[in-house]
């Protein structure tokens, strides 16, 4: 899953909701984001290459 790679570069996720979808790779996890904090705070940060 991309997810597992990607999440430490996300900013403001609470949860990943993984569904029998997700596990078959028919589909993504959802991520469920906090609320309550400004746009900017929220944005990915850079992966390092």
């Amino acid at each position: 899953m991309d997810v597992m790679n990607d999440l430490p570069y996300l900013r403001n996720v609470q949860k990943v909701v993984i569904d029998e979808s997700s596990i078959q790779g028919l589909g993504k996890p959802l991520l469920v984001y906090k609320q309550n904090e400004s746009p900017l705070e929220s944005q990915e940060l850079p992966k390092k290459a």
